[in-house]
């Protein structure tokens, strides 16, 4: 993807692009951001939701639907979020205090610790994901949902 790309879809000038995004990493880490809005509003949604091991394993998998389905999407994704591009920084925090809650939706908990390892886990997996290794990013964060004991099986 090229901005020059992005702006010819967007029927802006490239100029116009650029005074509101810096760079093409910070326009697809504010994509991120509102995948992850999305991803929220849909676990949250859920009816009768209950903290059942296979009740998280699907709210997970359900939030990583899009990334497991569009996998240039999702290394896209990374690649931005290992950015050094400092006009990155604040998108970055933004998309960290948005995970939290999504992974505390998913899990069915508030213990600030398992959220934090579980946020680590589904980078990790995402990250081997993009690296070609054949994972399923849900189970990846159910099995350590499982050490951490939430949910029951």
């Amino acid at each position: 993807m090229q901005m020059r790309d992005v702006a010819r879809e967007a029927s802006v000038a490239i100029g116009t692009l650029y005074r509101y995004v810096g760079s093409k990493d910070e326009l697809l880490l504010i994509c991120l951001e509102r995948y992850i809005e999305l991803a929220r509003e849909l676990v949250a949604s859920e009816p009768n939701k209950t903290d059942t091991l296979e009740s998280i394993e699907r709210r997970l998998r359900d939030s990583a639907g899009l990334l497991s389905e569009s996998p240039n999407l999702c290394s896209a994704f990374v690649t931005a979020l290992v950015s050094t591009d400092p006009a990155t920084a604040s998108v970055k925090d933004r998309i960290s205090e948005a995970t939290a809650p999504l992974l505390a939706d998913a899990l069915g908990t508030t213990d600030p610790a398992a959220i934090r390892i579980l946020g680590h886990v589904f980078y990790s997996a995402l990250v081997r994901s993009v690296g070609g290794e054949n994972i399923d990013i849900g189970d990846e964060v159910a099995a350590v949902a499982v050490a951490l004991n939430l949910g029951s099986d």
